[in-house]
């Protein structure tokens, strides 16, 4: 007698923030602080994603750190709860290529 073993998981989004180099920026990314303030920088919001080339080289100009929010899909399973299955922007990605 076999037993179907249950494979029940849910997937939730966890945020994280953290400060990386101007050249680590990336199409895609939120950005949530720079490291000097807003007024001082000729960008009208306080965060926005990089949804162009023009403007990730303008944030490049502007900063060389960057405080930038990604989005991480969490797999919850009955044997591990927390393990992580990857960065949203780059499953973005890979799917934009691929359609």
């Amino acid at each position: 007698m076999t037993h179907a073993i249950s494979r029940k998981t849910s997937k939730t989004i966890v945020k994280e923030q953290r400060w990386i180099h101007r050249n680590e920026l990336r199409t895609g990314m939120y950005v949530v602080e720079l490291e000097k303030p807003w007024e001082q920088t000729p960008f009208m919001f306080q965060g926005f994603f990089l949804d162009s080339t023009d403007l990730l080289e303008a944030v490049q100009a502007e900063s060389e750190y960057v405080l930038v929010q990604m989005e991480k899909y969490a797999d919850i399973s009955v044997k591990s709860p927390f393990r992580l299955c990857g960065n949203i922007w780059q499953h973005r990605k890979r799917r934009r290529k691929v359609a």
